[in-house]
This record gives structure tokens, sequence and C-alpha cells, in this order.
């Protein structure tokens, strides 16, 4: 055991001054809001996923390897409308949907400004239809930046980066 902990001793130290010395309690937290947006969209809460942005927050999508943003989002009410009627649209078929957010990269800015990085992988599954197998509908990666306020850490941007599929139709023919 003691060689264990010689060996994981330093891997461990050399990661948080990787981390440029952002407290633990700080990561914990960025970490938390990278995962919450993806719950909360998932499980239709568009209110809750507006909330993880500051109130002038920008929400862009380069889709297909767009070099320019395909939709682009500023401010939290045009991003909970926005999530809003994605959500409606999968309910109104059927669908749910999985996102996961893997190998997130945090690099500090500043003490109250971090920039990150998560591959993402998103699932889409229709139980209720008899489709119950998650099927991959895109991949790609999602670029944030978040800021530390008095309403703790709150994305300024996300930028989704994906390809793949990006309407129903596309990926179960029987909807139209």
């Amino acid at each position: 055991m003691r060689r264990l902990l010689l060996v994981l001793v330093p891997v461990l130290i050399s990661q948080v001054a990787a981390a440029g010395g952002l407290p633990a309690a700080d990561r914990l937290a960025i970490n938390e809001a990278i995962a919450s947006y993806g719950h909360r969209f998932d499980r239709g809460d568009a209110e809750g996923l507006a909330a993880l942005f500051e109130p002038d927050g920008r929400w862009e999508a380069f889709i297909n390897k767009a070099e320019k943003p395909v939709i682009s989002l500023l401010g939290r009410e045009k991003i909970a409308a926005f999530a809003a009627d994605r959500i409606r649209m999968f309910q109104a078929v059927g669908i749910e949907t999985k996102h996961f957010m893997l190998d997130i990269v945090v690099t500090e800015q500043t003490p109250t400004q971090v920039s990150c990085s998560a591959m993402a992988i998103i699932f889409w599954q229709r139980p209720l239809h008899g489709d119950p197998l998650p099927r991959p509908v895109q991949t790609g990666y999602y670029d944030y930046v978040l800021r530390k306020g008095p309403e703790g850490w709150r994305f300024r941007s996300v930028a989704v980066r994906t390809s793949g599929y990006y309407r129903p139709e596309e990926v179960y023919p029987s909807i139209e």
C-alpha cells in the first residue's frame, strides 16, 4: 500500500499543479455545472438549464464542422426558450436524450474565470415506442467559459461543436 501511495501522490500533486492552483471546491463546482447542463436538458428543465448561464451568457452551435455558428443565442431568456422548444420537440415524438460530457479539461484564465472543454456523446432512445436501444446521434466537443460571481460558477459561453444528426426524422424515419 505504501508503494502505491508513493507512486500516486506525485501524480496527484502534478495534476493539482497543472490545474493552475484552482481550489478543489471551485473545480468541483465547475464540473457540477457542466454535468448539470446535460441533466437539466435531458430531464426537460429548460429554465434550470438557462439558470446555469450568466444573465447575458451566450450559447452557440457549430453543427457538422461549421466554421461559424449555425445558432447563436444571447441571454438566459433566449437560451431557455430555445431549450424548451427542443425539449418539446423531442417529447412530442417520444425521444429521450442523454448527454454525456467526458474528459473535462479545465484551464484557469483568472481566479474567477476558466475555459473548459469536454468530449460529448449524445444518445437518443424511444423506450415507450418499442425502440429502447440508445442510439449515438452526435459526438464532438463542448467548449465552455465559466465565471465565478455572486451566483457561483456560471456559463459565460457554451460552444457546441458536434457532428451527427439533429432532427428526429434523420434517425427515426417513421417520424414525419
